[in-house]
């Protein structure tokens, strides 16, 4: 019976996806990709620093002197391989993302420094959090998949497919909304096609954009299986 309920979801939001596709080609998010299963996860190994998860959810500055610091989760890859994006709850990027991010001198976005310890103990501190300080609400409900909690029909919980109202988005200058957060559900971060392809351009690892017409939640799933 659930497999058949997710089945059924599935093939909603592919249709879904199919009908919108055409005009949501704009704003992109970026997933895992790792198939060969190289790629470590990462994991925070300070516990006192454990309340950036907290914080990177307000737009508020965030002061850090000290550098976020991230060792590798379990299952260990046998050779793990060091990528330009690590899985986290937020945005993980090496620095030559980041050297793009801020050739483009992009608004709405703060870099927090980051290490990355492997099993062995080496440090690899060539990497940045990411944190959104932009919030646009731009989700259409009406065209979405999507589900509420049982305590507010309007609040969005989670998201199975995803539509953007681009006549919202299209009243804001570009320079305002080349990378932002969901106002609705601020775990999705939008990329403008132009920064996509600044970021192509150094062939990055470990990473792929999908558009938001392309997008559905089992994506990941699909990319690296």
């Amino acid at each position: 019976m659930q497999y058949l309920l997710m089945h059924g979801i599935l093939i909603l939001v592919l249709c879904f996806n199919f009908i919108t596709m055409n005009n949501q080609e704009q704003y992109f998010l970026v997933e895992k990709y790792d198939p060969k299963g190289q790629h470590a996860t990462v994991k925070l190994s300070n516990r006192e620093q454990a309340q950036i998860s907290y914080h990177l959810g307000f737009t508020d500055p965030i002061k850090q002197e000290e550098p976020i610091e991230f060792d590798f989760a379990k299952p260990y890859p046998r050779k793990a391989i060091m990528a330009d994006y690590h899985y986290y709850r937020f945005i993980v990027f090496s620095n030559r993302v980041k050297a793009i991010l801020e050739k483009m001198n992009i608004s709405g976005i703060n870099y927090i420094d980051a290490e990355i310890t492997d099993k062995k103990g080496e440090v690899y501190d060539e990497y940045s959090i990411l944190h959104i300080r932009k919030r646009i609400a731009c989700f259409c409900k009406e065209k979405s998949v999507w589900t509420p909690p049982a305590f507010d029909p309007n609040v969005v919980m989670s998201i199975d497919g995803m539509c953007l109202d681009m006549d919202k988005l299209e009243e804001i200058p570009l320079k305002d909304r080349l990378v932002f957060g969901l106002a609705e559900k601020s775990y999705y971060t939008l990329f403008h096609e132009s920064v996509v392809d600044a970021i192509a351009s150094i062939n990055p690892t470990g990473l792929r954009f999908v558009s938001v017409g392309a997008w559905h939640s089992n994506i990941g799933w699909e990319l690296n299986t």
